[in-house]
């Protein structure tokens, strides 16, 4: 029965583990794709001011 409780209790550190890894991960993931879209969304703002300064027809 001792043996049966440990690998249980194992098989949870095991578990919780995973879950703290994955939560991480997420995180991670998250952090990447703010991070583009915020490239992007300078990049963009950047197209329009250049496009803001070429309409008034200097170059």
């Amino acid at each position: 029965m001792i043996l049966i409780e440990a690998a249980a209790e194992a098989i949870g550190f095991f578990l919780k583990g995973i879950a703290v890894i994955l939560l991480i991960a997420a995180a991670g993931l998250v952090f990447i794709i703010l991070r583009e879209a915020a490239w992007y969304v300078r990049k963009q703002n950047e197209k329009k001011m250049e496009e803001k300064d070429n309409a008034d027809g200097s170059i």
